[in-house]
């Protein structure tokens, strides 16, 4: 989510709008879910005439404290937070004085990807398993409630281990979904856990560094956001914004050939962090390859607490926002879908050289260390996938070099500059690729797939495959939805039985249900709208129809309190619960609501990123 930099920069200047207090909490107390005070719903919206039978009433739009959902329906546990114990032995959170030694036993900050792990391992038990989620930052504004100014170290040491990764256990119980205490499976993944560098690339002159001279391993992960699960169990994490992390000047002492590659990474532009200040690998000077080891998909076994997570280099360098796995059906071959989750950046698709193989288990990671990584171009007609090698467009030059630099080699191969594409996901009867395209207000020219200038809202883009699958080197695309009013729309607007409320923009994170209708995450509504002179409305979870005669009809079924976005859906197998991250709640700025969710007692206690489970108070599907 690319939108989060400027969030956190807002925060890191002040703390304003982020846990304001006092009047404006006393009126506000819808903090939502099982484990705190909910005020009423508000209002349902009476489904218009000729809309499809959801089985549930649409939310209504709006920007307060609370998150809202069909509460006469449904029901919303409040499953983890950040600072919740995970590990034996952890502290308590203690709002808002976080320590690094606590928070390595904790659950992480800024909760983005969530995976469902059905336990036992390779069952399709809905009702117990392992939530594996990704900690994408963290905000000094609630880490450190009422610190003024520069971080001290101890406080840096903290945001450290605030990113990265936690694996907790969870089980429905009577009352709900909770997490199940002191499991042996409860695991936190931080900047000081050992990684092994797979692929071409590992081992490379440009990945070596002081502290691990072969080039082979790397302590940690971060700026974790979406991600995927493979086929053989295990999950994916990609590395997105790591360019802000950094300290020093990236021109001096390097090379001509490192100079290019940090000027297309962004590296050195931005410093948001200060680890430089407690580890000299975060500063260019010291260690000036460090930053090549980070902006990978990174794999980990959630089922072995025991075991050393992966960074997969074949996949390419860039800013990850997940990586969608399917098993081509007549190849035989892995493919992972990508996106570079910033404007006029790219589409990638990877296909594995060997076959999977059902009885190897976790043995098939072996399939995403070598294969084929290519770069989406479009055109009016349809769009092809250019395969990124040494030389195509003049550089890079090697192998290693385009799997480091893939933003130079695809800008050279001629992939297409897209509007931000966000979370993949694969249609689960058609087998359609669906991509969430959030916004690109800066886009100057229309092109293809990318049909709006100065693009605030967004749109749905579906890759159709065909005949030759997930391998084909040509597929048709379509647009299923342009997000925002409906004054916007362009290509493809919003059938009428939508309402105003329904009309999602900002497309952002995504899942499939097992009826195949696409539930959808924004990121950026409460902004765009201000942009556009609109009074702002939270970002929500909507769900839309992809085929029949309502396709691309969307409704609000949830919506995120003040500041939040919404991230992470997926299913429990039998797609009873469906679980979502409310990440970085109270973002807000002057003049909006404020809120402590998910806690009710108001001033002087932080908001706090969260996990929630949303289910049919019928038992069966969630619709």
């Amino acid at each position: 989510m690319a939108d989060h930099l400027n969030k956190v920069l807002e925060l890191r200047m002040t703390r304003r709008g982020v846990v304001s207090g006092g009047a404006s909490m006393a009126v506000s107390t819808a903090m939502g879910c099982s484990a705190a005070v909910v005020e009423p719903a508000p209002e349902a919206i009476p489904e218009p005439i000729g809309a499809p039978t959801s089985g549930f009433k649409e939310v209504r739009a709006g920007y307060d404290a609370g998150i809202h959902w069909p509460q006469d329906t449904h029901a919303c546990d409040l499953v983890v937070s950040w600072g919740d114990p995970i590990l034996p032995g952890a502290p308590e959170w203690e709002g808002g004085r976080t320590t690094a030694a606590a928070q390595a036993q904790q659950f992480g900050d800024a909760n983005d990807f969530l995976a469902f792990m059905p336990l036992p391992k390779g069952s399709k038990n809905s009702g117990h398993g392992l939530l594996v989620a990704n900690h994408e930052f963290t905000f000094p504004a609630t880490m450190f409630l009422g610190h003024e100014g520069p971080l001290g170290v101890d406080q840096i040491r903290a945001e450290m281990v605030g990113h990265g990764m936690s694996v907790v256990e969870v089980k429905r119980t009577d009352s709900g979904w909770a997490v199940v205490a002191d499991s042996k499976y409860n695991r936190r993944i931080t900047l000081h856990t050992p990684f092994q560098i797979t692929g071409p690339a590992a081992g490379s002159a440009r990945l070596q560094t002081p502290e691990d001279v072969e080039g082979k391993r790397v302590l940690g992960t971060l700026a974790n956001c979406a991600g995927g699960v493979t086929p053989w169990g295990t999950v994916l994490s990609g590395e997105e914004n790591v360019h802000v992390y950094w300290s020093g000047d990236p021109q001096a002492g390097t090379s001509a050939q490192q100079q290019r590659s940090f000027g297309s990474m962004g590296i050195g532009e931005m410093e948001l962090y200060k680890f430089a200040r407690v580890d000299p690998r975060f500063d260019l000077k010291a260690c000036p390859n460090e930053s090549n080891r980070f902006g990978w998909v990174v794999e980990v076994d959630p089922y072995d607490p025991s075991s050393t997570p992966k960074k997969h280099t074949a996949l390419g360098r860039f800013c990850h926002e997940g990586a969608e796995v399917v098993v081509d059906p007549v190849s035989q071959r892995v493919v992972v879908y990508m996106g570079d989750d910033t404007a006029d950046e790219c589409l990638y698709r990877f296909v594995s050289t060997g076959k999977f193989e059902t009885g190897l288990g976790a043995a098939n990671s072996r399939l995403l260390e070598e294969g084929t990584l290519a770069v989406a171009q479009f055109d009016s007609d349809g769009m092809r996938w250019i395969p990124l090698a040494p030389g195509v467009g003049g550089e890079p030059t090697g192998l290693t070099d385009v799997l480091i630099d893939t933003r130079l080699a695809a800008e050279a191969a001629g992939g297409t500059p897209m509007d931000r594409p966000e979370r993949i996901a694969v249609h689960p009867q058609s087998g359609d690729v669906y991509v969430m395209l959030t916004k690109n207000p800066g886009r100057e020219q229309a092109m293809a797939a990318n049909s709006r200038t100065h693009n605030l809202w967004g749109q749905v883009l579906v890759l159709h495959p065909g005949a030759d699958g997930h391998v084909s080197d040509q597929m048709k695309w379509s647009i299923l939805l342009e997000g925002g009013p409906e004054s916007v729309a362009n290509v493809a607007p919003a059938p009428k039985s939508t309402t105003e409320d329904g009309r999602l923009s900002c497309p952002d994170n995504c899942a499939f249900d097992q009826q195949g209708r696409l539930w959808v995450t924004t990121d950026g509504n409460p902004s765009s709208r201000r942009k556009m002179g609109k009074a702002p409305q939270a970002d929500g979870l909507y769900v839309v129809q992809t085929a029949g005669p309502h396709k691309g009809h969307s409704q609000l079924f949830f919506r995120a309190c003040v500041g939040a976005e919404l991230t992470g859906p997926c299913f429990t197998p039998d797609n009873s619960t469906l679980f979502i991250s409310v990440q970085h709640p109270g973002r807000g700025r002057d003049g909006d609501p404020s809120t402590s969710w998910p806690s009710r007692l108001g001033d002087g206690v932080p908001p706090r990123s969260s996990v929630v489970a949303l289910r049919n108070k019928t038992p069966g599907p969630i619709i």
